[in-house]
C-alpha cells in the first residue's frame, strides 16, 4: 500500500512522464485521438500507482486528470459529413498544464489516495 507521503511524489513524476509522453507523442503524429489520450493517461497510472485508469471513476480523479493534462491542449472539431474523425490533441502547451497542476493537485491526491486506500 502506497503512504500519503510518497502519493505527491508519485503525482509529480505522473505529471512528468504525461507531459513528456504527449510531447513525444505528437513530435511523431499530426494529432492524438481521445483514445490515444486514454492509453498514455492509463500507462501512467498503471506506472505509478498501480492501478488501472478505471478503478479512478469511483472518486472521479479519471476526468480531473483528463481536465489537467488534456483539455486546455484538446481541439473539438465537428465533423457534419462524419467520414474521419479529428477531434484531438494537436498541440502540448506545459505551462497551462502547469498552472491546472498546481490548482488542482491537492483534490487530485486526495482522490486518488481515496481510491488507492480502499
Amino acid at each position: 500500500m502506497m503512504q500519503k507521503i510518497n502519493l505527491d511524489y508519485s503525482l509529480l513524476e505522473l505529471k512528468e512522464y504525461l507531459c513528456s509522453r504527449f510531447k513525444e507523442e505528437l513530435h511523431t503524429s499530426e494529432y492524438l485521438m481521445a483514445s490515444e489520450i486514454t492509453e498514455i493517461l492509463s500507462e501512467g497510472v498503471k506506472k505509478y500507482f498501480g492501478v488501472d485508469i478505471e478503478d479512478l471513476k469511483i472518486t472521479g480523479a479519471d476526468k480531473l486528470l483528463w481536465w489537467v493534462f488534456v483539455t486546455q491542449n484538446y481541439r473539438a472539431i465537428a465533423n457534419l459529413l462524419g467520414d474521419k474523425e479529428e477531434s484531438g490533441m494537436y498541440s502540448f502547451d506545459r505551462n497551462l498544464v502547469e498552472s491546472k497542476f498546481i490548482k488542482y493537485k491537492e483534490d487530485l491526491t486526495n482522490r486518488i489516495w481515496e481510491v488507492l486506500r480502499s
